[in-house]
């Protein structure tokens, strides 16, 4: 399985499947686990006084629950179970580790999923063994939500709470039409990237626009400085097509209508004008890299094309590679615009939901509550865990301006950048729709197509459209 944050294993089923019944949550049982902390203490935000937690950080001795253990002396555990797609499983147990030191009555421990992640993880969530908390990416987020595999935490004071201080973006990551779906412990988007010194070779600072970046794409391939100056990773994708919806909301466009009706595309459009640019790019301008697979992420650290599309999280493994082997040194900025800077970008969104089977609901509610947001003693202790020992990008502006954070993504990318670019992120449209992830690979498809000369740039975006009102139950395509 591929380690990026960006990926996970398989597809998931788009079945809809039955519809287990949710065990309830008792507010009893959660005020006595732990979750007293939690629940009655005031959210005190993500600046701090106290250091950022490293590798080896450990709750504080007055944690609540250890307190309320403490008073209860031998307690039979609660055996609790995550379950995910492995990635950093080193760092991971240390979040682990936190929520047992302030939850001693809890045993929790991870269930690794390789291969096939949706197929498999449905399956244990309708099984005679469900998981407490399951890990979500955008390929399963409607087709559970719709089936109502997953439990809404709306309810919970301190989950409102904690998703009041999401980025926009990665709140309409994890809630879905209101309802809150789970928490998340990282949140990135789609930025420039640029190859400075090549950019420093022309005398050019990057494009704001997309034919600021043709004009000196060819001024790079026509100095002999790279053959390929864009390279962009629009190969089919499990879970989003990220690049080409960061390319279409930068435009200020949308995929989707109101109430998904039908309409005939106007050339004039965001999307019909990319398409149009992107054939062109390739087969008239000759600036575009016509390998759109994985490779496209990575190529630009060896110094072939001068840009690319990549996640803020590349920014770290940029700079990393570039300490190793001495690679050029690589820019961020916003995704280009069409008629003038780009206006937002696509974001993603992983997050931790409870299964509407879980045992122990309430405890397992906690448990989300920790990975992806607060812990017992009131501190976004996962989510910014995360951001400092590996860089991945949180979902909560407030982490950003942390002091020692800022500093630790200065190291890789300017702070204020970042921050304002998580700012601008949306999530795919129709990800809450439980035909989501027909309709997203069916665009991909179509968006192939029309780049490659197979279709007009109008005949895939009217294609992208009517298969959305049919798969949206409406069944008038006449028109």
């Amino acid at each position: 399985m591929n380690s990026d944050p960006r990926s996970i294993a398989d597809d998931d089923l788009r079945r809809p499947g039955p519809r287990p019944a949710a065990r309830p949550l008792e507010r009893r049982r959660f005020l006595s686990v732990g979750g007293v902390g939690v629940l009655l203490a005031t959210l005190i935000g993500c600046e701090r006084s106290s250091p950022a937690p490293a590798v080896s950080s450990t709750p504080s001795a007055d944690a609540p629950a250890a307190a309320i253990a403490a008073n209860q002396g031998p307690i039979t555990p609660v055996q609790m179970n995550v379950m995910g797609w492995p990635y950093r499983q080193d760092l991971f147990e240390n979040v682990l580790d936190r929520f047992r030191r302030l939850n001693p009555d809890v045993e929790v421990a991870f269930r690794e999923v390789l291969n096939d992640y949706g197929p498999r993880v449905e399956a244990a969530i309708l099984g005679d063994a469900p998981s407490n908390v399951v890990l979500v990416r955008e390929s399963q987020a409607g087709a559970w939500w719709a089936s109502s595999l997953l439990r809404p935490l709306s309810g919970l004071a301190s989950f409102g709470q904690a998703a009041d201080k999401l980025f926009p973006g990665a709140r309409g990551g994890v809630s879905a039409n209101g309802e809150l779906a789970g928490l998340p412990f990282y949140s990135d988007a789609i930025v420039l990237a640029y190859n400075a010194a090549t950019l420093d070779a022309i005398g050019a600072g990057p494009p704001t626009t997309w034919d600021e970046l043709l004009a000196q794409a060819q001024t790079i391939r026509d100095r002999g400085l790279s053959r390929w100056p864009l390279s962009l990773n629009l190969s089919p994708k499990l879970n989003a097509n990220l690049p080409w919806w960061a390319m279409v909301y930068a435009a200020g466009g949308s995929l989707r209508t109101e109430g998904d009706d039908l309409y005939n595309a106007d050339p004039a459009d965001p999307t019909p004008r990319l398409l149009r640019m992107l054939h062109s790019y390739l087969v008239d301008d000759l600036i575009l890299d016509p390998d759109f697979g994985e490779s496209s992420y990575s190529e630009i650290l060896d110094g072939g094309p001068a840009f690319a599309l990549v996640g803020t999280y590349f920014a770290r493994v940029a700079a990393t590679v570039r300490n190793q082997r001495g690679t050029p040194p690589i820019g961020f900025a916003p995704v280009p615009g069409l008629d003038g800077p780009g206006v937002a970008t696509a974001g993603w969104t992983p997050f931790y939901a409870v299964p509407a089977t879980a045992p122990e609901p309430d405890t397992s509610a906690l448990l989300a509550l920790h990975l992806g947001g607060i812990d017992g003693t009131g501190e976004f202790f996962a989510p910014r865990f995360w951001a400092m020992n590996e860089g991945l990008p949180p979902a909560y502006p407030a982490i950003l301006e942390n002091s020692e954070v800022r500093a630790r993504f200065a190291e890789w990318i300017e702070p204020d950048l970042l921050k304002s670019v998580l700012g601008a992120a949306k999530p795919v449209e129709a990800l809450w729709e439980p035909w989501y992830d027909t309709w997203e690979h069916w665009m991909q498809d179509e968006v192939l197509a029309a780049i490659w000369g197979r279709k007009t740039d109008i005949e895939a975006t009217d294609s992208i459209n009517r298969y959305a009102h049919g798969l949206s139950g409406r069944t008038e395509f006449g028109g």
